[in-house]
């Protein structure tokens, strides 16, 4: 987010939504998701899709930044990752007009003179 008050309630509460699933995911045992979302970095682009239903539709996007040693899993397990994520904080929030339409597990960059040979 850009330090901005948002407009929309989802992005201005989304810490809010992903310590709420930590617990969840904490409680069920899953604990590769609350990793996840305890131990990453992230940020919403808000409007990331919309359509002019019902007074405007807006769906944002979570990006999700982990360490390197967190992004230790298959390409398809990715996919599943992002899906289950998305599904799930669109469950816990209840706000008329705005979801989460998608989720990206991004890996966190080395920094300069970080990089191995």
């Amino acid at each position: 987010m850009n330090g901005e008050e948002s407009q929309f309630e989802i992005p201005r509460n989304i810490d809010r939504y992903v310590a709420m699933l930590s617990r969840v995911y904490e409680r069920e045992g899953q604990r590769q998701l609350q990793e996840l979302l305890v131990n990453s970095r992230i940020r919403v682009h808000e409007q990331w899709s919309s359509d002019n239903w019902d007074g405007g539709t807006y769906g944002h996007a979570l990006y999700m930044t982990v360490s390197e040693h967190l992004f230790s899993f298959s390409l398809q397990q990715k996919n599943e990752l992002e899906e289950k994520i998305r599904e799930d904080l669109n469950k816990i929030k209840s706000v008329q007009n705005e979801f989460l339409a998608k989720v990206f597990l991004e890996v966190e960059m080395p920094r300069e003179g970080d990089w191995r040979e």
